[in-house]
């Protein structure tokens, strides 16, 4: 197959002989019959009974009494199949490799073997191997992709972000981060391939070429709704929509940084009546401790400011990380009060580049709202979902409400209980009023989820969904992970980047989707892009085609470019990212046993 712009290559090889079969030991698993009844080496399958029947067994590869020898083909179970792949791969290492060159490497359910590349004292540049199948193709093969794995106790630093290919060698944010990424999987080929898989049942080919849609690249609604392919054109046509309320910026600082102070006072002055415009006034609040009492000192005045006023407290801290409790301690005292916070590094106070991030957070946590994107879907509101457990295990799940042009709308609690099934009940009962309150105004509603969402919290999701199944509004559930297995390089390109908003499809239900990558009009990265993010539809009450469904995906490219947190912020949808911040939040509120505060919010606090 060409290797061209119509291609790109997963960091998937099949296997050559994708017709083989193995032996097994199985015995069919009775009414009553546990697992713990036999040692770690079995495990429950489902296998063929009869003709096309399936029944359970329990399965061993190794002789055990009271098992009968099974032979399997390839296709009847593919867990089964996958684990006997690996089996194979792992006697192959220990026969054919020295110990030092591979080691078994999971996380969670994935069992991967990561053979070493180089080690270093900082850690070791490995590439891991892990079976797969791969739906699109119907076939069996392996996912191979790089990896570094820091040594015991061994911090972030330079060295370590050279070896992780994240900076080049340089030091600078590394734009050769896919072939580098690529040069590293050569090597372990070159390096292991002869000795471990050629001229077995392990033997791969190079990688999967998969048919790649260039979706839209996204499209940003700014002043006087005027269409631009950036956010920063607010600097020409200001932003989508300001405010007509007076605006008191507040400066709570101690007494020896007035100096930083007065240099910020008038740069921040002038970056806010440049973009934005609005009607502000700075006061000063100046303290030779930060404490409790001069919290509630200057809450006490801001509550005293008129009602319909807008206001936000900038606090500096020394360094990032600066002293955690103080910053959640304001956090939550003036968040309880309905006030905005926005806290300032000595070093961000420094860089004359980061003004515009500034600038930015504190008019759209006044309720300002810079820039919105053109989405594919009218009509539709987006749920974000996202669910944490605090230290006391108390169960908790937030939900944050966007438009599919990215435009802030609430924040909601879906639930919050210590016993799993009241939790699931309020959750169920909190989605139905969420639904009620918005029907009349969309005819879509998708619900964007983490991976980290539990299984029992989706079926409940999917069971209140099918209630409202036969109205007139379209629902759907997509399961959304940044943090994924897959990797994907464009060959046709000197640089294996993929282009921003490259869409590949993996199943009739799951696809890889880039947030950013190379520019049409120049094909030269700027800076390390991110690999691909992974969707799948987990539910919708409607059957959906490819057609409409990459329409929602569109959207989800789309609403990556609504952040308000940064003109280059974290390329993630925010229906995803807003939820993980509110989580954090409150998850650290309740860890310093914190009282419980009113985070049902208009504006977004959080950013």
């Amino acid at each position: 197959m060409e290797e061209n712009h119509n291609y790109i290559a997963l960091n998937f090889s099949p296997l050559k002989n994708q017709h083989f079969s193995f032996i097994v030991y199985r015995k069919k698993k009775e009414p009553g019959s546990r697992k713990e009844n036999f040692d770690n080496s079995v495990s429950e399958r489902s296998l063929k009974f009869s003709n096309n029947v399936y029944s359970k067994y329990w399965v061993s590869y190794d002789s055990i009494e009271g098992f009968l020898e099974y032979q399997v083909t390839i296709d009847e179970n593919r867990y089964l199949t996958h684990d006997y792949i690996y089996n194979q791969l792992l006697a192959s290492c220990k026969s054919k490799l020295n110990s030092g060159d591979f080691f078994e490497y999971g996380k969670g359910k994935y069992r991967r073997i990561a053979f070493v590349n180089d080690q270093y004292r900082e850690g070791k540049q490995i590439v891991w191997v892990e079976p797969y199948f791969l739906d699109v193709s119907q076939e069996f093969g392996f996912l191979i992709d790089f990896g570094f794995l820091g040594a015991d106790h061994q911090p972030s630093n330079r060295v370590v972000q050279k070896l992780s290919l994240s900076l080049n060698e340089k030091g600078r944010a590394n734009t050769n981060f896919y072939a580098d990424r690529y040069a590293q999987i050569r090597k372990f080929a070159k390096k292991y391939y002869e000795r471990v898989f050629l001229e077995t049942d392990l033997d791969f080919e190079s990688n999967k070429l998969l048919p790649v849609d260039y979706l839209e690249k996204k499209t940003y609604i700014v002043g006087d709704d005027t269409e631009t392919t950036s956010q920063y054109s607010i600097k020409t046509y200001g932003p989508y929509e300001s405010f007509s309320e007076h605006a008191y910026i507040y400066f709570l600082y101690r007494k020896e940084e007035v100096n930083l102070i007065k240099d910020f006072y008038p740069r921040l002055e002038e970056k806010l009546n440049e973009d934005y415009k609005f009607d502000f006034q700075f006061k000063s609040y100046r303290a030779d401790t930060i404490d409790d009492g001069t919290i509630s000192s200057i809450t006490e005045e801001l509550n005293q400011l008129p009602l319909n006023s807008r206001k936000i407290v900038i606090f500096l801290l020394r360094k990032k990380g600066d002293n955690d409790d103080l910053y959640y301690k304001i956090k939550h005292k003036f968040t309880s009060n309905q006030i905005a916070t926005q806290f300032l590094s000595y070093e961000i106070l420094r860089n004359k580049y980061s003004m515009g991030n500034t600038a930015l957070q504190i008019f759209a946590k006044l309720g300002g709202k810079p820039w919105k994107v053109k989405p594919r879907n009218e009509k539709c509101l987006i749920i974000g979902l996202s669910q944490s457990m605090s230290q006391d295990e108390r169960y908790f799940a937030y939900s944050i409400l966007i438009d599919s042009s990215g435009l802030y709308k609430a924040l909601k609690v879906i639930s919050e209980d210590s016993e799993q099934e009241t939790y699931l009940t309020k959750l169920g009962d909190t989605l139905k009023n969420i639904i009620s309150e918005y029907s009349s105004e969309y005819d879509k509603i998708a619900i964007h989820t983490p991976f980290k969402v539990k299984r029992e919290e989706l079926e409940k999701i999917k069971s209140i969904l099918e209630e409202y199944s036969s109205g007139k509004l379209e629902f759907l559930v997509l399961r959304i992970n940044t943090d994924n297995k897959f990797f994907g390089y464009q060959k046709a390109m000197n640089s294996l980047t993929p282009y921003e908003s490259s869409c590949v499809k993996i199943s009739n239900t799951e696809f890889l989707v880039w947030f950013e990558g190379l520019q049409y009009h120049d094909t030269k990265p700027q800076k390390r892009y991110s690999g691909p993010t992974y969707i799948k539809l987990h539910y919708s009450n409607n059957q959906l085609d490819e057609t409409i469904l990459k329409n929602y995906i569109q959207d989800i490219i789309n609403l990556s470019g609504a952040n308000w947190r940064g003109f280059n912020a974290k390329s993630l949808p925010v229906s995803i990212y807003y939820c993980r911040l509110v989580s954090d939040f409150i998850r650290e509120f309740k860890n310093r046993d914190m009282k419980d505060i009113e985070i049902e919010n208009s504006e977004p606090w959080f950013l």
